[in-house]
């Protein structure tokens, strides 16, 4: 009964969260090796890489954040970028373009090698993004050169944008900024949560 017990609350929890994107806490930090700059690459959580989606938002590194995961950046919106497509953005709704999705999906390993590639994958987003009028002198990989090569025209629903927020006592904004995350949504929930590894404790404790 124990065992049903438990697993059932396990259960009852990962569905609760997988379906609330809301009130869940994420910490960013430093990607070891990152340049001292504005821009990244970070850990969501000390485990996830991600860059910035906002030039003009900041972050406090090593803070708790309240973090909802969407399909666009909130706050931004009203930016052509649309350099490969995507839906269109409007205030509030600054949506990911697909060239952005597909180098993620294709390169963020890749980038996160040397400090310079950091920098040349984070201005390739800003740009594609909408955020940068012309793209940076490029140090190292000139990531905007091969997605343009390969022209990705679809969606990739898997990357999806997590918006992390913070308020004082008053409840007034006073930080924004908005990242993109690679793993399935689920996955990051849980981790937002402080859930990812308890089944494995709940079985362990079990046997």
């Amino acid at each position: 009964m124990k065992k049903l017990i438990l697993m059932c609350l396990f259960f009852l929890v990962i569905g609760v969260f997988s379906q609330n994107a809301h009130a869940l806490t994420y910490t960013i930090t430093s990607y070891p090796g990152r340049p001292a700059w504005g821009g990244g690459a970070f850990l969501i959580n000390g485990s996830i890489a991600t860059y910035c989606l906002e030039l003009s938002e900041r972050i406090t590194l090593g803070v708790p954040y309240i973090g909802t995961i969407d399909d666009f950046a909130t706050q931004g919106g009203g930016l052509s970028s649309a350099k490969g497509g995507g839906p269109v953005s409007a205030p509030g709704q600054d949506f990911l373009d697909y060239w952005s999705e597909w180098l993620v999906a294709k390169y963020i390993n890749h980038s996160v090698a040397n400090a310079d590639r950091m920098k040349d994958f984070q201005n390739a987003l800003w740009y594609i993004e909408g955020e940068l009028s012309a793209l940076p002198t490029v140090l190292d990989t000139n990531y905007y050169a091969l997605v343009s090569a390969a022209n990705p025209t679809e969606n990739i629903p898997w990357i999806r944008v997590l918006n992390l927020y913070a308020y004082n006592d008053l409840g007034q904004l006073i930080d924004k900024q908005s990242v993109i995350i690679t793993p399935e949504p689920g996955t990051l929930l849980l981790l937002g949560a402080g859930l990812l590894g308890l089944g494995f404790l709940v079985r362990r404790r079990l046997n």
